[in-house]
């Protein structure tokens, strides 16, 4: 079990803005097969909601695993300790949910140096590929790319809060494996434009921004009555961005409020 305040509400149920006090009444927990990620305002809260876990797991024969639970407070709220069977919750500053690494500032800096690591190793594996003369036609290894770096460096990129340095970083990625598979050295004098107009790529700046609009869609045409769907429509959930000194967008500070919350696995 883990304890997080989580910021945005993703398709792998990562969050990375922050939702107003009156909503946490409605979203307690986020349920994926075995993961149950328990949220709450207050540490009292959570621990009564952790007790209740317990309670039901015993009635199915099942108990929580004190060793695998973490906690995770955002937000303005007292640091405190949370039990399970007996033993105290360890505070952590980061986990890893469901394929994404949560950090307790918001950030995504080690989510995303983490996708760019996953990618790298698939990009990596595929050399055999990239060097093919004969059995592979470009057309063949640019949906290679597509279908297997690029998703894995893009899972959970909707709800990516994106500085100037990442961009930059995931760019220089996606224009390197480009470079590779059209056999390109830096040598050769040739713009990165150029390589996208061979690969038929975009920029990742842009192909994450499509995302971002598909996934607001797919949000936005879901019934009023899901909690996603409220959320978006909710103004007062939306926060005012700031770019600071750094470049970096990030969500104004000052109005949060703390936030913990739980997942079990």
């Amino acid at each position: 079990m883990k304890t997080l305040r989580i910021n945005t509400i993703t398709t792998d149920t990562e969050m990375c803005e922050v939702l107003p006090q009156h909503w946490i009444s409605k979203l307690k927990d986020l349920v994926f097969a075995d993961d149950i990620a328990l949220l709450d305002v207050s540490l009292n809260g959570i621990q009564d909601l952790t007790s209740q876990v317990e309670d039901a797991a015993k009635l199915v024969g099942l108990r929580v695993n004190a060793e695998k639970t973490k906690i995770m407070i955002l937000g303005t709220l007292p640091h405190g300790n949370i039990t399970v069977s007996g033993s105290t919750v360890e505070t952590v500053n980061e986990f890893c949910y469901l394929g994404s690494i949560i950090q307790d500032d918001s950030s995504c800096d080690k989510n995303i140096r983490a996708r760019l690591g996953k990618a790298n190793g698939v990009f990596g594996r595929l050399t055999n590929i990239w060097k093919d003369n004969g059995l592979s036609t470009l057309h063949t290894k640019i949906r290679l790319y597509e279908a297997l770096v690029l998703s894995t460096l893009l899972y959970g990129a909707e709800t990516w809060s994106m500085s100037v340095s990442n961009t930059k970083k995931l760019e220089a990625a996606h224009h390197r494996w480009q470079r590779k598979i059209l056999k390109i050295s830096w040598k050769d004098m040739i713009t990165n434009k150029t390589v996208r107009e061979r690969t038929g790529q975009d920029t990742l700046e842009s192909i994450i921004r499509e995302r971002r609009l598909r996934w607001f869609g797919h949000i936005y045409r879901m019934d009023s009555n899901r909690i996603a769907r409220q959320v978006m429509d909710d103004p007062s959930a939306l926060q005012k961005e700031e770019r600071t000194s750094k470049g970096v967008m990030d969500f104004n500070n000052e109005k949060r409020s703390g936030f913990v919350g739980s997942d079990m696995g």
